[in-house]
């Protein structure tokens, strides 16, 4: 898997491992042909090493007899590993043309969402907040017809009460807009097209278009002992699994699994609807303007306790991982959350405090 990496280029994305790429001619019973060759280098106190080399045996075995290590330029130390392909291979649609494919383009966002009209002049349409409706047609500047929740935020500081609003952005709503949606169905179709069956092209996307690693065990198919692991974890295990957790998606038919493939694109789909929220929704904080800001639900604070009570409250759509994968039926402490943050107002407290003043102080303080 390394050298299919390497020659896809995967690594050129990664700043702890060189990839050294080279070739030579040599006689063959067929005449004469070429080899082609590359040693990738690993630091070996980087990342990359650490997550996917350390303490396994067969590198233990390399330390202990000093094999396969070497001094780079920079004084540091590499673990190497060495691979070969031949031009025969080129001829035989073998590993070359497998791996050497082109990373598929990223989604064009800021077209998908006009188009889908999910924005209109880059505006997030009121629709897509939570409790928000189409705008009039005929009066769509009414202030009257913003029909979104908006919830107030408290906190104390300097005997001061700063408040501002939020609009949360319902992202289910979002995510299920048909054209949207269909154009995203649309586009893992097409990256699969080149990916499927190509886990280095896949991984290349990945990591390339979404600046994520992909999940161990999204190559693998659910054996049997694998399944009755992953059915004794907790939800929290389920979540972080070590495993492709979306190859333990059933089908509902005889309490079937779905293939590795519809596992991989189950897994692309919610990654890649993810990641179009996190690239298109946050807007810079101007002083004195909206903004859209990604935040992660915490009860640490009756901030936070008071967000995750007024998305209950109002129904706020759970996203569809959390509600399918984890069985999660309202919100809780560390769920993605979008919404509109308004402008903050600052008022002092005054010099006489009443006890709720003071409980209020004391809550947001």
């Amino acid at each position: 898997m390394f050298m299919l990496a390497g020659w896809s280029d995967l690594f050129n994305y990664f700043d702890d491992v060189k990839c050294v790429k080279d070739f030579y001619f040599t006689d063959s019973k067929k005449g004469e042909v070429i080899v082609f060759s590359q040693e990738i280098r690993f630091l070996i106190k980087g990342e990359t090493f650490r997550k996917y080399l350390h303490k396994k045996p067969y590198i233990v075995d390399d330390f202990l007899a000093e094999k396969n290590i070497k001094t780079g330029e920079d004084g540091k130390k590499y673990y190497c590993v060495y691979g070969e392909v031949d031009s025969t291979q080129l001829d035989n649609d073998d590993i070359l043309y497998l791996y050497i494919n082109d990373v598929p383009r990223a989604m064009n966002l800021g077209e998908l969402f006009e188009t889908a009209g999910i924005t209109q002049n880059s505006t997030l349409q009121p629709q897509y907040f939570l409790g928000g409706s189409f705008l009039d047609p005929n009066n769509p500047d009414d202030p009257n017809t913003d029909t979104s929740i908006k919830v107030p935020m408290y906190s104390v500081v300097n005997n001061q009460v700063k408040r501002f609003f939020v609009k949360p952005i319902n992202t289910e709503a979002i995510n299920q807009t048909p054209v949207y949606n269909a154009e995203v169905q649309s586009h893992i179709a097409g990256l699969f097209a080149v990916a499927g069956g190509n886990i280095s092209v896949l991984s290349g996307y990945s990591n390339k278009r979404l600046g994520l690693d992909l999940p161990l065990g999204i190559n693998e198919s659910v054996t049997p002992e694998l399944s009755r692991l992953y059915e004794s974890l907790s939800p929290e295990g389920k979540a972080s699994f070590v495993g492709n957790r979306y190859a333990f998606n059933k089908t509902g038919f005889n309490d079937r699994y779905i293939s590795m493939i519809d596992a991989q694109k189950a897994y692309m789909m919610s990654t890649i609807l993810q990641s179009n929220l996190d690239k298109k929704l946050p807007q810079k904080n101007i002083p004195g303007q909206p903004s859209i800001v990604r935040d992660v639900t915490t009860d640490k604070t009756q901030q936070g306790r008071d967000l995750i009570k007024a998305l209950n409250d109002n129904g706020m759509p759970i996203p569809e991982f959390y509600a399918n994968m984890l069985g999660i039926t309202e919100w809780q402490a560390g769920m993605p959350v979008y919404y509109q943050k308004l402008p903050e107002e600052v008022n002092d407290l005054p010099t006489e405090r009443t006890e709720d003043i003071k409980a209020f102080v004391e809550q947001y303080s």
